[in-house]
């Protein structure tokens, strides 16, 4: 089935769904919730939040096809909610690098029955990193969400130290966009000794000394054992 419940005979390719302005597609199996009946559905973005992506949805354990399709499969399978099982494929794409799909397999595989609860603030998020029991890595994107949530991170990091921040050569506008008004600009730039964000493309990245990032709150250990923030 693709996006919109309409049956489908090729092989899964998320240039056959029905929602041409996708940015993320995904192969799912679900089944009904009344007799068992397992299906093969398709997923966009049109099935997560306002606020989150489709891969957050993945990842938190919370997406969802909603009723399964209705092809009659019991009595009252149509007016149940399916199952989510799990992510067969999962592809995104950016329109401002490329029109071409791609494919992360980080997100396929057995959705959790019960969904995780996701850190509701900032604060929770960097609390968790501190700890070291999870590690910040925020897709920096065009997508308005993400480029908040980057930006606000930073900005936290940067009261009990100086930031990292790495990017695609592609995304050098967003990665200025995403902190732009949250620190001030004289702070933020390419690697200098006084500035507190270093903002660095991955292929230029030998040439910032990790040893002067340091940051409490922070995704990642440099070579000397200090901790800095990377992938934002």
């Amino acid at each position: 089935m693709d996006d919109y419940g309409v049956p489908r005979f090729g092989d899964f390719s998320p240039e056959d769904i029905g929602n041409i302005y996708a940015s993320e597609a995904a192969l799912a199996e679900v089944s009904c919730q009344g007799c068992g009946r397992m299906f093969k559905v398709a997923l966009t973005e049109v099935f997560a939040s306002k606020s989150l992506g489709l891969n957050d949805e993945i990842r938190l354990s919370r997406v969802d096809y909603g009723d399964p399709p209705n092809v009659h499969c019991c009595g009252a399978g149509p007016a149940m909610s399916s199952v989510m099982h799990r992510i067969l494929e999962y592809w995104s794409r950016d329109y401002e690098a490329s029109m071409n799909w791609q494919r992360d397999t980080t997100f396929e595989g057995p959705i959790a029955e019960e969904p995780v609860d996701p850190p509701d603030t900032i604060a929770e998020v960097l609390a968790a990193v501190g700890s070291g029991v999870q590690s910040i890595r925020i897709m920096c994107t065009s997508r308005r969400n993400r480029c908040d949530l980057a930006g606000r991170i930073t900005t936290e990091m940067v009261r009990t130290g100086r930031v990292l921040v790495t990017y695609h050569e592609s995304y050098v506008s967003i990665a200025h966009q995403m902190i732009e008004g949250l620190v001030p600009s004289a702070d933020v730039g390419h690697w200098k000794e006084e500035r507190k964000v270093t903002l660095v493309e991955f292929s230029r990245l030998k040439d910032i000394p990790l040893s002067t990032i340091s940051c409490h709150h922070s995704g990642g250990t440099g070579s000397d054992g200090r901790r800095y923030a990377k992938d934002l």
